[in-house]
Formats: C-alpha cells, sequence, structure tokens
C-alpha cells in the first residue's frame, strides 16, 4: 500500500528543514509520528527550539492562525530557554515565524 501523498509530502519538507537547521550547528530530532503540535526539536547552545511544519503552495500564504494560537498556548507553559516557530514553506523560501 502507498503512502497518503501529504504524508510525503510534509516528511519531504520536515526533513529539508532538519537538514536547514543541522548545517547550522544544532541537533535536530524529528518527532514522526506523534501527531502533536512539534515536528521537529532543534537544541544549540542557546535555545531549544520546538518547530511546526508547515507547507503551502500558494503565492499568498494564509495567516494559520489556528496554529499560531495553538503554539501561543504551549509557548506559555515552556521555559525561558525554549522558542516555539512555525515554519511554513511556500513555493520558494520558507517564512518562520517566532511565537
Amino acid at each position: 500500500m502507498m503512502p497518503n501523498k501529504n504524508y510525503v509530502k510534509g516528511y519531504k519538507i520536515e526533513l529539508m528543514a532538519k537538514k536547514e537547521l543541522e548545517d547550522t550547528g544544532h541537533f535536530v530530532v524529528r518527532s514522526s509520528g506523534s501527531h502533536g503540535i512539534i515536528d521537529l526539536i532543534a537544541i544549540d547552545f542557546n535555545y531549544v527550539r520546538l518547530i511546526q511544519i508547515k507547507s503551502c503552495s500558494t503565492p499568498r500564504m494564509p495567516s494559520f492562525k489556528d496554529e499560531i494560537s495553538k503554539l501561543s498556548d504551549f509557548r506559555e507553559k515552556m521555559p525561558g530557554f525554549c522558542r516555539v516557530e512555525l515554519w511554513v514553506k511556500g513555493n520558494k523560501e520558507w517564512k518562520k515565524i517566532t511565537i
């Protein structure tokens, strides 16, 4: 049985983000299959970055208000050394929002 096309697309985008973070010196863990709010956990000497990955193929990216609201609620429970971020992969580049 072939995997769902959306799953495969999401998996590839998560791997792209993981590689970008690793290339900048982060230790990165992908929380695959968790169905949670966080897709990647990236650690460097300053922060623990908790990142949700989304993709959008339209020229104008939607606002992702629901995701930002969920991440804001999640952020309130995290200690100061944690950064919560939403990364949206558009056609050509990433839009990165720190919550």
